[in-house]
């Protein structure tokens, strides 16, 4: 769900709002079906202006509940709310913090927390002020999620480069972080161009670099192994899902 009004709805009075997200909810949800591991599914409860939808407007009160209750009679995958400035100590962090809480206390499955964090260097925090975030967070969601990264410098690609290193460890490191996910990474279609982790010319940038070197060596697990005579194999490794080949049989295997 956008909580952001469409500029359509303007005028509109409250029931026609309401029946527009709910059957905008439905569309999307029946369309996408199972294709998906999990649901947005009120995104910017308090930052811009469509959150006074669910808070300010008369009869509009309990949309996101309404939201929810419908999302539940449609699908048995996760639901989170998806929110940005969180790592930053602020109005806006500490709303999505007491509205995740309220939905919890009112007991609406909220499985996680969407992260946007979209960064400049107005404030880029440290690993420690990263991971206190976190368990702030953990105490009312059992998950976070990374889902629009970026950061933009004063053409200091070094900085970019050492920061997303940092906060792709920081989050890697705490048990509540099941995620990252760029939010864009060519400069030809980016939002911010700027903030692109490989150039128009598709040459790589550092930042880009540093992500790549995480995902494809640090963190990627390559064995050889032997069944034994049930063939059966363990191995320890990273989460996620690991590419099985025994001679020209392949297969996915997802390891948790």
């Amino acid at each position: 769900m956008q909580t952001a009004r469409p500029h359509n709805l303007h005028g509109k009075d409250a029931a026609f709002v309401k029946q527009h997200f709910l059957d905008s909810t439905k569309e999307r949800m029946d369309f996408v079906g199972d294709r998906v591991c999990e649901w947005d599914v009120i995104n910017h409860p308090v930052a811009w202006q469509g959150a006074d939808l669910l808070t300010k407007e008369p009869g509009l009160e309990r949309l996101d509940r309404e939201v929810f209750d419908l999302a539940r009679s449609l699908s048995k995958l996760p639901f989170f709310v998806n929110e940005d400035q969180i790592f930053r100590p602020g109005p806006q962090s500490d709303g999505t913090y007491d509205y995740l809480a309220a939905l919890k206390k009112d007991g609406y499955p909220v499985a996680g927390l969407g992260n946007q964090a979209h960064f400049d260097e107005s404030f880029l925090p440290s690993p420690m002020e990263v991971l206190a975030m976190t368990d702030r967070f953990a105490q009312v969601v059992p998950k976070q999620i990374i889902t629009e990264y970026d950061i933009v410098t004063s053409a200091d690609e070094e900085l970019a480069a050492d920061f997303t290193r940092d906060l792709m460890i920081a989050t890697f490191s705490h048990p509540a972080y099941h995620g990252f996910l760029l939010w864009g990474f060519w400069e030809g279609s980016h939002w911010k161009p700027q903030a692109a982790s490989w150039n128009r010319d598709w040459s790589i940038r550092p930042r880009g670099q540093v992500f790549l070197d995480l995902i494809k060596r640090e963190w990627h697990t390559r064995v050889e192994l032997v069944t034994d005579k049930n063939g059966k194999v363990s191995w320890r490794g990273f989460p996620g899902w690991y590419q099985a080949d025994l001679g020209e049989k392949r297969q996915w295997i997802e390891a948790k």
